[in-house]
């Protein structure tokens, strides 16, 4: 079924291809990986999963700089961050003496101090995977960003993957309206609305305002393609559609999985990309992949 893991009020719940493309990406030489999107808690839940994941293994050293308190993870492997100056860039210099294998950086905020950007983008020339949280809304508006507070910072060919994060609401458990059991229905028929007995958003109690507790993290996890040396000249929508056409998992397909779980409704679907037509030769494509999707997760669960 994936994985979950949840930091506050966001949780994280990816598919297993997803898994295998950030397990690629870790596995492949070390470089930067940018987590970019709005939300800061999707952004650090993201992080605080890598960690997780990444700590399974004893021989791996993991560097987490991180403001205190703002970051869920194991004290040896959270870095000493100083109480006052440049406190992010002073802990990754702290880090970088004790030579990890991999560091974890929650927040990099290109605009007010580019040498914390160039510093990471360095540590990922010198053999450190780096993955680094990066304070911006659009993919492309976020790198164009970075580039032109830090010039340099990865047009080097370090970049080795983007990972890009939004918020889907998430029902309240105590409300909901609807069957406790989260996959009677078929995809399909959610779509339609032709189904009876869909689970959808309650009308608040004391747990929530308005049927809604909390957000579900939709991911996006593209590769960077090795020979990629200069990003910000080339069209991120055009890797991004090269990624898709090769079967990678978009936003869509990830929050249409997340509402055949049963942990939004088609409102909440709707709220972020607007209505959904069943009857598109796309949406009847994509639906299908995740109706298999959820088919696998039920045989998996059963047995």
């Amino acid at each position: 079924m994936g994985s979950r893991h949840t930091s506050g009020i966001c949780e994280i719940h990816l598919l297993p291809a997803q898994e295998m493309e950030l397990l690629r990406i870790r596995q492949s030489p070390p470089g930067l990986v940018l987590v970019i999107g709005e939300s800061s808690a999707s952004r650090t839940a993201i992080l605080e999963w890598l960690v997780a994941m990444m700590s399974q293994d004893e021989h791996i050293r993991i560097s987490v700089i991180a403001l205190p308190d703002t970051f869920s993870a194991a004290s040896e492997y959270l870095v000493p961050i100083p109480t006052r100056g440049e406190r992010l860039l002073s802990g990754l210099r702290y880090a970088l003496d004790a030579d990890p294998d991999h560091i974890v950086l929650d927040l990099v905020e290109a605009h007010v101090n580019p040498g914390l950007s160039r510093l990471a983008t360095d540590a990922a020339r010198w053999g450190a995977g780096v993955w680094a949280g990066l304070q911006g809304g659009a993919p492309k508006q976020a790198l164009h960003h970075l580039s032109d507070s830090c010039p340099g910072s990865i047009e080097s060919g370090a970049l080795r993957g983007i990972i890009c994060v939004q918020d889907l609401p998430h029902l309240c458990p105590a409300c909901v309206a609807g069957p406790s059991d989260t996959q009677m229905t078929t995809l399909e028929g959610l779509l339609s609305g032709a189904t009876r007995g869909a689970r959808t958003r309650g009308t608040g109690c004391g747990l929530c305002n308005s049927g809604i507790d909390g957000f579900s993290a939709l991911v996006e996890i593209v590769p960077i393609p090795a020979e990629t040396t200069n990003l910000p000249a080339i069209a991120w929508d055009v890797i991004r559609k090269d990624w898709l056409q090769s079967g990678g998992i978009s936003y869509l397909h990830h929050a249409l999985w997340h509402l055949g779980c049963g942990r939004t409704d088609l409102k909440g679907v709707e709220q972020l990309f607007g209505p959904i037509d069943a009857d598109s030769e796309a949406i009847k494509t994509l639906s299908q992949k995740v109706q298999d999707s959820l088919t696998a997760t039920t045989k998996d669960d059963a047995s």
